[in-house]
């Protein structure tokens, strides 16, 4: 549960419009498995997905969008919601290139990363650039926390096949999460996802990956999101001052980023993250009967 003081502080923000959103774009090849991702119908239309969802959060339904993909036989995007939440308050929106497969056609903050190789692998991407991609999401959100003391920063994120990388991070760490991580499937597909876990850590083990060590754990079964979110998290807790509280919207990924800096952090930034982050889900998350 959410204590009433985060609600009541969140609620001042929004009021005094002290909000940002900070969509933070990411790929990886995991989504590339067949059965994995409804994130996209076709492995290669799930590379453009994330540049669709950016350029509808941004340019609204009604725009001519480079990268649009075709509607839903059911329900509605994800994105659209988004949208109308974020026109109906009057949020700004700001959008990362963590490491996506295309780059979306709308002003973005683009960091050179690239999408993670598929987590069965145990190397899902070079220390190297976990650690620069951790850097930049220390930085940026350390000047966000010292400009905005008081202020909400809302992150959001789309990673097709993030949910498989999500279970494969909580689990590296140690927690048992299998069957219950959703996805983007109406029944998240369970067995496959367990399978592709077990191999990615086999195969990070085989190579001396040591299980439970965040950053390790990171470089063998995660995604670019994941590597910046990480180092955002840190930024904003380290801002001497600042109050800055922060909103993660999501269920599994951004549980997974808060499993990462809860496990990585020294305890007095663990207790800041603990009083002034928090997790916001949706009720068809909450709710969804396949992932108990």
């Amino acid at each position: 549960m959410i204590p009433s003081s985060w609600c009541k502080s969140a609620k001042g923000a929004l009021l005094a419009q002290e909000v940002q959103v900070l969509l933070v774009l990411g790929g990886t090849a995991t989504a590339e498995v067949p059965g994995i991702s409804a994130a996209g119908a076709t492995p290669a239309s799930r590379q453009l997905t994330a540049a669709a969802d950016a350029e509808l959060l941004v340019m609204g339904p009604a725009a001519q969008c480079p990268h649009r993909l075709p509607p839903l036989l059911a329900g509605v995007s994800p994105a659209l919601i988004s949208w109308c939440v974020l026109e109906r308050l009057g949020l700004p929106a700001l959008v990362v290139d963590a490491g996506c497969a295309v780059a979306p056609a709308i002003p973005h903050i683009r960091l050179g990363g690239t999408p993670a190789r598929c987590l069965s692998s145990g190397k899902a991407m070079e220390l190297a650039a976990v650690l620069r991609l951790q850097q930049q999401g220390q930085r940026l959100g350390y000047r966000w926390a010292q400009c905005h003391p008081q202020g909400l920063l809302v992150l959001a994120e789309c990673v097709p096949g993030g949910t498989s990388t999500a279970e494969a991070v909580l689990s590296g760490l140690g927690l048992d999460v299998a069957g219950l991580v959703s996805g983007s499937m109406r029944v998240p597909p369970h067995g496959l996802r367990a399978t592709l876990v077990q191999r990615g850590i086999a195969a990070a083990i085989a190579r001396g990956c040591e299980l439970g060590e965040p950053l390790a754990v990171l470089a063998a079964l995660g995604d670019p999101f994941q590597a910046f979110s990480l180092g955002f998290l840190e930024g904003i807790a380290q801002a001497p001052g600042s109050e800055a509280q922060l909103l993660l919207a999501g269920g599994s990924q951004m549980a997974a980023v808060l499993a990462l800096a809860l496990a990585k952090a020294e305890l007095p930034l663990r207790q800041v993250m603990a009083e002034r982050f928090a997790v916001v889900t949706t009720a068809w998350v909450m709710q969804e009967a396949c992932s108990e």
